[in-house]
């Protein structure tokens, strides 16, 4: 299928690109989206916990960044 017939080309979406995929790689697809996830809330958690240490080490004095 050509761009130049000017016939439509099959829309790209999750389920039609996942046709093609055995049950595993599916699996590890969403395995991989999982852990992404994760990783992304593990981060949060990290900078949250940061700053609040910044603001309580502030509060006292205790603070090497000011």
């Amino acid at each position: 299928m050509s761009v130049e017939s000017g016939a439509p080309l099959p829309a790209v979406t999750p389920a039609a690109a996942a046709e093609g995929m055995t049950p595993r790689q599916r699996f590890d697809r969403r395995r991989r989206r999982v852990n992404l996830g994760v990783l992304a809330m593990l981060a949060v958690f990290c900078l949250l916990f940061y700053a609040i240490s910044m603001v309580k080490l502030a509060h006292y004095g205790l603070a090497w960044i000011e």
